[in-house]
């Protein structure tokens, strides 16, 4: 091997997925044709997008060594009207599982639940979708809060620090708004739901009440009616702050660049899953990149 493919590999090595972390996740892929054209090799594919949602890059600065950037592009667009990302992620945390029918929703049970936002900005060039486009009514979570276009959202997390769902929005959508629907959506059972004062509306409590569940969340300054709530318990809930942490060092993430709400939907599931999975790409990895011919002068 040349020195100048060696040097190429290493450089790309922390944008692969180990042989662990393919494992974990290879149950929960489509399964590939059999029959026609050879498709693209799936471990290069998922190589490609965590290259972009880790470097934040336009899908044409994708180096040639994952193949062509139009090809990677269209599959990533086919799975994520498949949702594959959020299936995959979902099987992750064990909330749902294969089927012969599809999938099947598994309801899980935690101690707590802690919920928060986060405002990303958006990038220019996230504007301009076409108005056919989907979400097109929502203007594609894109609102304007504190004079900047942003794309708020908003997630569940649970003690094990782990997020168990989200939804995006745009970023004037107060935090209230979406407790209920997220809560609804997830298909959990918990204990405690952590939050900060935001969510403590008289709606919000009288829905946990309904769960039989406690709500651990201070009250504001100007409330008429004083709860009493767990203050240790509600330290918990740095856990949501710290997903978050860990969620923008995707830079596709903490910054939006595209157009649609979907497509920036299914770059955070990919990102979930690569925190999930605890992905550390070692060098060795990178052996499937011996299938792509590269030639370069020593």
């Amino acid at each position: 091997m040349s020195d100048s493919l060696y040097t190429i590999k290493e450089a790309y090595a922390r944008y692969s997925l180990t042989d662990e972390a393919y494992e974990k996740i290879r149950e929960c892929l489509p399964e590939e044709k059999t029959t026609g054209r050879p498709g693209m090799d799936v471990c290069l594919f998922l190589d490609a997008l965590i290259f972009v949602v880790r470097e934040g890059c336009s899908w044409r600065s994708i180096p040639a060594t994952y193949g062509k950037w139009n090809s990677i592009y269209r599959k990533f667009r086919l799975w994520e009207s498949q949702n594959i990302f959020q299936r995959i992620y979902l099987c992750l945390m064990g909330l749902c599982a294969p089927d012969a029918d599809g999938l099947v929703l598994i309801e899980q049970i935690y101690y707590a639940i802690s919920i928060d936002s986060t405002s990303n900005k958006v990038h220019q060039h996230a504007a301009g979708a076409r108005k056919d486009a989907p979400e097109a009514e929502v203007k594609q979570h894109i609102g304007i809060s504190r004079g900047d276009p942003n794309t708020k959202v908003h997630a569940l997390v649970n003690d094990e620090l782990e997020m168990v769902a989200f939804e995006i929005t745009g970023g004037q959508v107060h935090d209230s708004k979406m407790a209920i629907s997220l809560l609804e959506a997830a298909n959990i059972a918990f204990v405690y739901f952590n939050a900060d004062m935001a969510y403590g509306t008289k709606n919000i409590r009288e829905y946990i009440q309904s769960l039989d569940a406690d709500i651990a969340c201070p009250n504001k300054s100007n409330a008429k009616i004083i709860y009493k709530f767990d203050k240790g318990q509600y330290k918990g809930r740095n856990v949501v702050e710290r997903y978050f942490q860990k969620l923008k060092c995707y830079r596709r993430i903490a910054t939006r660049y595209d157009k649609l709400a979907c497509v920036y939907r299914a770059f955070i599931y990919i990102a979930s899953i690569l925190i999930k999975i605890g992905n550390k790409a070692r060098e060795n990895t990178l052996k499937r990149m011996c299938c792509v011919n590269i030639q370069m002068s020593t």
